[in-house]
């Protein structure tokens, strides 16, 4: 055991270090130059097509649910604990530096997210017979983009099979939080936390999205409510 533990520390060590940051940053730099950086100069146009058309519901475009709860459930699936805790680490283990670096990964990084999102909505697929939703993944574009039907299925297990450990980090994260702040069991909080997940994904698309635009909304009002006391705080203090 100790062996194996020791082959994947070494890939992983490997793998996250300099090749995956020249890859991550080499492909954003690519496709940046590839699409004439459209995503800075053609800034006013994003904001009219995202933001300004997002409380219009569904739109003039076929779609499953309305452009404001896209982005809610957008957002629900990219701000996470790697934008917490992520960020803590990198400045604690590289120091201020850290912010500038990630701040050039970022503004690359948008031209990689934008053309998953592009390859996600070119090769959607609906399932009219089921769930009568648009769905996509990486399994997804490999088939019907690439025509690579194996390898798609074998991508789709390993996404199956890997996908649900990747949200032990969340669940540790929220876990750990509600028992250090204000002693909640971790047992309970699994619980809830199992119970919740299973009633909003077997609802679909559609209950994913509204239950992440009522979150997102209340969260926001939360938030704007914290800072305007913090910010009395300190006023008077």
């Amino acid at each position: 055991m100790n062996g194996l533990l020791l082959v994947i520390q070494t890939i992983s060590d490997f793998l996250w270090g300099t090749p995956m940051t020249i890859a991550l940053i080499g492909t954003g730099l690519y496709l940046s130059i590839k699409f004439k950086f459209r995503y800075i100069t053609k800034i006013k146009f994003h904001f009219q097509n995202t933001f300004g058309k997002m409380f219009k519901g569904k739109g003039e475009g076929e779609g499953t649910v309305s452009g404001f709860a896209a982005a809610c459930t957008a957002m629900a699936n990219t701000i996470g604990v790697g934008n917490i805790g992520g960020v803590a680490t990198a400045i604690t283990m590289g120091g201020p530096g850290a912010i500038f670096w990630m701040w050039i990964s970022a503004l690359l990084g948008m031209s990689t997210k934008a053309c998953e999102i592009i390859l996600g909505q070119r090769y959607r697929v609906k399932y009219e017979n089921s769930m009568d939703e648009y769905m996509c993944d990486r399994s997804f574009v490999m088939k019907n983009a690439l025509g690579w039907k194996k390898g798609a299925f074998i991508l789709a297990i390993c996404c199956f099979v890997l996908g649900p450990w990747t949200c032990c980090v969340q669940t540790e994260s929220v876990v750990n939080s509600l028992k250090e702040a204000f002693g909640i069991k971790p047992l309970f909080s699994i619980i809830v936390l199992g119970i919740t997940c299973f009633l909003t994904i077997a609802g679909g698309l559609k209950r994913i999205s509204s239950v992440m635009e009522s979150l997102h909304m209340q969260q926001g009002s939360q938030t704007t409510q914290f800072v305007s006391h913090l910010g009395d705080g300190e006023k008077y203090s």
